[in-house]
């Protein structure tokens, strides 16, 4: 069974209203702008954690970031920042779900805001070849 559980961390870069996020964590050898999804794993997102000023928060899912140039992506989920502070949103089971059904699968996380200013995001992921509980 594998089962890899990780915190992703994202900014706005505070002179943009919208933008793709670079993905960071301690894992990862560089910013990613983009996650792929490997063949017969799922990628859970379990918590969301938005700080900072008002913004969306937009995941995007394409299914296919590797034989292409420029991926085809679609929004899944769209989570808004009302006012400045935080919200944090997490449940007791995965919020999304995305499958690793060919390999070439993969997420990203776009930024939408009515003025640049600067936010924070924090994601709790798994990638796991188990079932969802």
């Amino acid at each position: 069974m594998v089962r890899w559980l990780l915190t992703l961390h994202m900014e706005t870069d505070g002179s943009s209203t919208s933008g793709t996020f670079k993905i960071r964590n301690p894992v990862f050898y560089e910013e990613k702008e983009f996650i792929r999804i490997d063949k017969g794993l799922k990628f859970k997102i379990w918590g969301i954690r938005l700080i900072g000023e008002p913004l969306y928060l937009i995941v995007k899912y394409s299914d296919n970031v590797v034989d292409v140039e420029t991926p085809t992506w679609i929004e899944i989920a769209r989570i808004y920042l009302v006012s400045s502070g935080s919200l944090i949103h997490d449940k007791r089971r995965p919020i999304i779900v995305i499958e690793g059904r060919t390999g070439k699968e993969g997420v990203a996380f776009d930024w939408s805001q009515a003025e640049a200013k600067k936010s924070y995001v924090g994601l709790e992921v798994e990638f796991s070849d188990e079932e969802v509980e």
